[in-house]
């Protein structure tokens, strides 16, 4: 798994006293929300331009992502880095661009998310 070679080597380059933070990219199919209109007309889009072959990687992605993304978080601990999965948090609105990035008010409601849970 690249991501976890990536953060031992990110983690083992820093000073030990250094917090990491691993904030989970969010993946509009497994988020527990229903998408806006706007996001549901985008999303058709682009399934209707890149056909068949979205169509299959995102079911697989779909059936993939929570192992996976339970794999990292699991390193993540082990390494002692702080994690912050952005498919919990509550999006509302135009958030998506497309499945996997966010609008200007999409990425502002995860700013906003990664704020409060670094406060705690």
């Amino acid at each position: 798994m690249r991501h976890a070679r990536d953060l031992r080597i990110l983690v083992h380059a820093m000073r030990p006293e250094a917090k990491v933070i691993f904030a989970m990219q969010p993946f509009a199919p497994v988020m527990a929300r229903q998408p806006c209109q706007e996001e549901q007309r985008l999303f058709a889009l682009t399934s209707a331009v890149q056909g068949y072959a979205w169509q299959r990687l995102e079911e697989e992605l779909r059936s993939l992502w929570s192992g996976y993304v339970e794999r990292l978080e699991a390193y993540a601990r082990q390494e002692r880095v702080a994690w912050i999965d952005l498919n919990q948090a509550s999006l509302s609105g135009w958030s998506f661009v497309d499945q996997a990035h966010l609008t200007d008010h999409g990425y502002q409601q995860a700013a906003e998310c990664l704020a409060r849970q670094l406060g705690q």
